[in-house]
């Protein structure tokens, strides 16, 4: 988010100076146990959709700062053997997506479509093949509820558990008329500042895990990028952006597949350019180490970028 008079993305000003995302490959061992079992490793905040990471690298991929034509994000993605990941070796882990929006699945009205994505899937188990998780700042726990509770010193149950999080379903301040969710109540200052607090409910020991939640939560849930509510969207299995792969930790050799296309950001655009519909996106946030963590679980992966990042409670990755 811009600060002030600044014109770009968050470097220097009033803002803190751009992270630095390219740093060695994972080195987590395959016997580190997840937060959610008692263990010391975490799904990392870099990973969050709106992160200061993914920020940098959209824009450090795609350009121009201020407005890259993609978002990035990871998600939780079986695979799915008879439609996109047909000729996909092993299982969906670390596999790229292109994902384009197009209506609501949740009861809102006259909403602006997002951004499309770029998504690569780190988890699996997560609600089949036809489906994309997206991990977002309070994005719902589910049934793991063990690990957000041990990484953060504060977690609000707001929405919670397998009720989507903080979000404006979870807000009476965003009822509109008609006891009806649309863009106007949603948009409304009383719907938008009740989601700012209950995000700020969120609270970590170190300060970056803490802000970058907080603003993942707040960014997702602004009328202009409801990526915290479940969409039907258009999807492409695609090459990984390299700046994606650098945030994450994992990268596949590559598969002969398209790159992304950033002209391709409507159903109108997007057709002929092989998309298919019949997707959906939810969202999630429970905390735990990933299943692509996990390095028997990546087939066909780079010998550096060879697994998901973990980090510890403090954030940083390993």
């Amino acid at each position: 988010m811009q600060n002030g008079t600044e014109t770009g993305v968050d470097c220097g000003g009033s803002c803190d100076p751009c992270p630095n995302y390219k740093i060695n490959g994972p080195a987590t061992a395959d016997t580190t146990g997840s937060g959610c079992n008692g263990g010391p490793a975490f799904m990392c905040v870099r990973d969050m959709v709106f992160s200061p990471e993914f920020k940098v690298a959209a824009a450090d991929d795609f350009g121009p700062p201020t407005n890259p034509p993609f978002v990035y994000g990871v998600v939780g993605h079986d695979k799915d053997s008879g439609g996109l990941d047909t000729q996909a070796a092993g299982n969906s882990c670390c596999q790229c997506y292109q994902l384009i929006f197009t209506t609501p699945r949740d009861p809102v009205s006259g909403v602006a479509v997002p951004k499309p994505m770029i998504v690569q899937a780190f988890n699996t188990g997560a609600g089949g093949g036809k489906n994309f998780d997206i991990y977002m700042g309070a994005g719902g726990e589910g049934a793991n509820t063990q690990g957000c509770s041990r990484q953060y010193t504060s977690y609000p149950t707001i929405g919670q558990p397998n009720n989507g999080g903080i979000r404006a379903q979870s807000v009476s301040q965003c009822v509109g008329a008609m006891n009806q969710y649309s863009s106007t109540s949603i948009a409304t200052m009383s719907c938008q500042s009740t989601i700012a607090a209950d995000c700020a409910m969120i609270t970590a020991g170190n300060a970056s895990v803490q802000s970058t939640t907080q603003d993942s939560c707040v960014e997702s849930n602004q009328v202009q990028n409801l990526y915290h509510m479940n969409w039907n969207v258009l999807a492409k299995r695609i090459e990984c952006p390299a700046n994606l792969t650098r945030v994450t930790g994992c990268k596949l050799s590559s598969q002969g597949l398209p790159m992304a296309d950033p002209t391709a950001v409507d159903m109108n655009s997007a057709n002929g350019k092989g998309f298919s519909s019949g997707y959906s996106t939810t969202t999630m946030q429970d905390c735990c180490r990933p299943t692509c963590a996990y390095k028997p679980n990546v087939s066909g992966a780079d010998a550096t970028y060879k697994q998901f990042y973990t980090c510890d409670a403090s954030g940083t990755p390993g």
